[in-house]
């Protein structure tokens, strides 16, 4: 047995164990202190939410920032980021950006942060005034507004005054769980001057409120916004915090909520329709080249913006009951715009043709829970499904033909719901692959190489091995490409493992891609809360001591060889 000193008075252990203690204590506050300065810079949300076009404004932080001011990445032209005072940003957007969001980036020789929405708007932008919990301390509105706000505590209620005259439409949205990811599941209501309510949602956007309501007289009214936790917990009060940050578009004019398509062709530009309220029965917009493009403004001073992916295949649109001969691969984008509605779709398939189905509708932002099923030609329901799983309201259907011969797509609203959101995207492609990764930012340490996991999703009956490799990679970085095979571990994840023998810090964007045949898909990251899906990551490679000179060994072999002489 091993024996222990005893501490005793005037016993010389005591003061060494105190000495050992405060020796410790000391080393856990410099770690403490270098980790802190070492940490990345981390930016979860800002206010305000966004700017008007040919506008500056300043950006308040949330988040952590050890090194100030950062270097910034914006996802393309038209809007200036430049830090200002220690987490502040100065923002400018061009009187001719491109409305909607705009994704920022801000960086150090530490690492990245996530991408962070900015918004640009058309309409007049202001942040929100307190008091204005009770209706006696709202203040009128000039309309239409973009208010960004903050439910600064448990129980808050913020409300809006606003001007309506008789017949004009009334639309108040709201973004705050959705796009700016806070942690709030709100509740819009119009209410009339005695607090009597008018109308009221809480989930249309997700889980983010939309409310239109029209006069029936010239009359002042409340806009009023409250929120519970997104997460619901055991209380049943209203919920608020320092990251309940919200943005409140408010109108009686033109608002954009969508267009037709939902989705563009790989390249070209395209004619889409707008959906939403108080426009012209005529509102559309040239979709340009942009490898994304978010609609908005086509009609002068409208709020709201709409988004177009570039999904690749061609882009078909679906307005009613009657049939529509597709062939895949498309994308479909349909508007159930009565109740009771169905879409039919009509194909052709050899025998054991397979397909992959997607229809996509609560993860766009539209209440529609679609539902879809195929009929053969005797009328005969050969495949049908509903939601992809018990969180997930979206369907989708791995599809073999049993013969050769026309088969009917059937679309529909589970609850036979119709109406101006009732909107769905409906991808019909032959099976494929999905390559996803961990994170949208990475850093390779000095001397340590990066294994960055990617996960692989193979539709039901695509068999075969891909490729994948890191593109783009900056000079000093390099990785070998790895296969994905059919069967395996590898067949569902595999790891790239990033080197990098740069003696400077590198931070640079690069890709992630899958090759299999003629197919290239590139790996996709989701962003938390918003329909965003991003292809390109961000790299951060810090410097490698630099490497010692070939004979430095050679001069000391003979340093001590003279020494043992000596």
């Amino acid at each position: 047995m091993t024996s222990h000193p005893t501490a005793r008075p005037n016993s010389p252990v005591l003061p060494w164990l105190l000495r050992q203690v405060t020796l410790s204590i000391a080393s856990l506050s410099w770690l403490a202190t270098n980790a802190a300065l070492a940490a990345p810079p981390s930016w979860t949300q800002s206010l305000p939410t966004g700017v008007q076009q040919g506008q500056e404004t300043k950006l308040t932080l949330l988040g952590s920032f050890s090194h100030w001011p950062p270097q910034v990445h914006v996802d393309e032209a038209g809007l200036t980021v430049t830090p200002g005072d220690k987490s502040t940003l100065i923002v400018k957007a061009a009187a001719d950006a491109r409305l909607g969001v705009h994704w920022v980036r801000l960086f150090d020789e530490e690492g990245a942060t996530a991408l962070r929405p900015i918004i640009v708007g058309a309409v007049a932008e202001q942040q929100e005034q307190e008091p204005n919990d009770d209706v006696a301390d709202t203040k009128l509105l000039e309309l239409p507004r973009a208010i960004s706000g903050k439910l600064e505590k448990s129980g808050d209620v913020d409300g809006f005054r606003v001007a309506v005259k008789s017949g004009q439409q009334l639309v108040a949205a709201a973004l705050g769980n959705r796009w700016l990811d806070s942690p709030m599941d709100a509740v819009l209501q119009v209410c009339d001057t005695n607090g009597f309510v008018l109308a009221q949602n809480d989930d249309q956007r997700g889980i983010d409120p939309l409310v239109t309501w029209r006069a029936d007289a010239d009359r002042e009214v409340i806009v009023r916004l409250f929120a519970f936790p997104s997460q619901p917990n055991s209380t049943i009060r209203y919920a608020g915090g320092g990251n309940y940050i919200y943005r409140l578009e408010l109108t009686t004019g033109p608002f954009v909520d969508a267009s037709l398509p939902l989705s563009l062709p790989a390249e070209g530009s395209a004619e889409l329709s707008l959906i939403g309220w108080n426009l012209p029965e005529t509102a559309a917009v040239a979709a340009g080249d942009d490898r994304h493009f978010h609609v908005t403004a086509a009609v002068a001073g409208a709020a709201g913006f709409a988004i177009a992916d570039r999904l690749g295949p061609p882009a078909v649109v679906c307005r009613s009951s009657e049939p529509l001969e597709i062939s895949a691969p498309c994308v479909v984008s349909g508007h159930l715009a009565a109740v009771g509605e169905r879409h039919t779709l009509k194909f052709k398939a050899e025998a054991k043709q397979r397909f992959r189905i997607l229809v996509d509708a609560v993860a766009l932002g539209f209440p529609l829970d679609p539902a879809i099923a195929i009929v053969d030609g005797t009328g005969k329901v050969v495949a049908e499904t509903d939601d992809i799983s018990r969180n997930n309201q979206d369907a989708a259907l791995d599809f073999a033909a049993p013969a050769a011969g026309d088969y009917e797509l059937r679309v529909w609203d589970t609850h036979g719901r119709g109406g101006d959101r009732m909107l769905y995207r409906l991808t019909i492609t032959e099976p494929l692959f999905q390559l996803t990764a961990p994170a949208d930012q990475y850093v390779i340490e000095p001397g340590k190489p990066l294994e960055l996991k990617v996960t692989v999703a193979r539709d039901r009956g695509f068999d075969m091995p891909i490729q994948v490799e890191a593109t783009g990679l900056p000079e000093g970085v390099a990785a070998e490409a790895v296969t994905s095979e059919t069967k395996g571990d590898s067949a569902k994840a595999v790891t790239l493992k990033l080197v990098s023998t740069t003696t400077t810090v590198i931070q640079a964007p690069f890709q992630i891609v899958g090759v299999a045949g003629e197919a290239r898909m590139p790996a996709l990251f989701a962003v938390a809360n918003s329909p965003q899906r991003i292809r390109q990551f961000w790299l951060t490679a810090k410097a490698n001591k630099p490497a010692e000179p070939a004979d430095k060994d050679a001069k000391a072999e003979g340093k001590s060889d003279d020494a043992k002489d000596k």
